[in-house]
């Protein structure tokens, strides 16, 4: 083979190399340039995100018909699950510092098959509240608002603390802010809700 053709072969493979390079380096860019982009405006990027997006939306604002913590023991150390049950089925569970909503699974019915939760609803209004012989009822008020884009939910305890939660509407992540005293309830762009949480007794799964 002529030397030229050589010199010619090795030029083109020295410049393939490099456009395949840069298309590499282009693609990530480009990737990159996208998840910051979903990530500014918290564009969900998952069926869990958009669940979690959707729901978090959707009862915003409405006191669940039910609301439950269970304390569990593991080796690992303790939390505590929680539990929301809202008016159409769909249910919140919230697992240390994450929340994932879970929808009810067969929504075609959901109106019809779901119709007695409203009326319990209505009854638990009531002065009949149903009780829960294993577990213990916790009340408190709380405001929920919206922030930068975030749901804070900023809970008054009967005790005179209070606590701050802010929760991420498309990851579902949690922050809690310490206890901490209170004189008076600040002023709220909402009104308060009265909220009652059962707790359950804990469930141990440690193997000590």
């Amino acid at each position: 083979m002529p030397v030229l053709n050589k010199i010619s072969l090795t030029n083109f493979g020295v410049m393939a190399g490099k456009l395949t390079g840069v298309l590499v380096v282009t693609s990530s860019l480009i990737n990159s340039s996208v998840d910051i982009y979903r990530a500014i405006n918290n564009i969900p990027t998952s069926q869990a995100e958009r669940d979690n997006k959707n729901y978090y939306q959707r009862y915003f604002g409405e006191k669940p018909i039910f609301q439950g913590e269970v304390p569990l023991a593991t080796d690992n150390g303790r939390v505590t699950i929680g539990l929301e049950v809202h008016s159409k089925g769909d249910i919140l569970v919230k697992y240390g510092t994450r929340s994932q909503w879970f929808p009810f699974p067969t929504p075609d019915t959901a109106n019809t098959s779901l119709g007695f939760i409203s009326s319990a609803y209505a009854q638990s209004s009531s002065d009949d509240t149903p009780e829960y012989p294993t577990a213990t009822r916790e009340k408190y008020m709380q405001y929920e608002y919206q922030k930068d884009g975030k749901i804070i939910r900023s809970k008054f305890y009967p005790d005179g603390q209070s606590q701050t939660i802010t929760i991420d509407p498309t990851t579902g992540n949690v922050s809690k802010s310490k206890l901490a005293p209170y004189i008076e309830t600040p002023q709220y762009p909402t009104s308060p809700e009265n909220i009652d949480v059962y707790r359950f007794p804990e469930i141990d799964v440690s193997t000590k």
